[in-house]
């Protein structure tokens, strides 16, 4: 449930992540006029999918961690808890 979670989360927010890092970058990339310019450029250019770009990777990379986490986090748990 944990996985399931992360990845709606991630393909939820991932249209955020990929403005503000082009946000960040537009010096090196292009130049952009605010976080709105990018938004309409991107789906001018790129359409819907643009936001999109790199969310395979991202999840690949994101979701065993969190899934990690959350397997240490609960076996932490059981050990440091006495038993009722």
């Amino acid at each position: 449930m944990a996985s399931l979670s992360k990845i709606f989360a991630a393909t939820v927010t991932y249209p955020y992540q990929v403005v503000r890092s082009r946000l960040q970058n537009q010096h090196t990339i292009a130049q952009y006029n605010g976080a709105l310019d990018i938004i309409r450029k991107t789906l001018r250019y790129e359409g819907i999918k643009g936001f999109y770009k790199g969310l395979v990777p991202s999840v690949l990379r994101v979701t065993p961690a969190c899934a990690l986490t959350f397997v240490v986090y609960e076996n932490v748990v059981h050990f440091l808890m006495p038993l009722s």
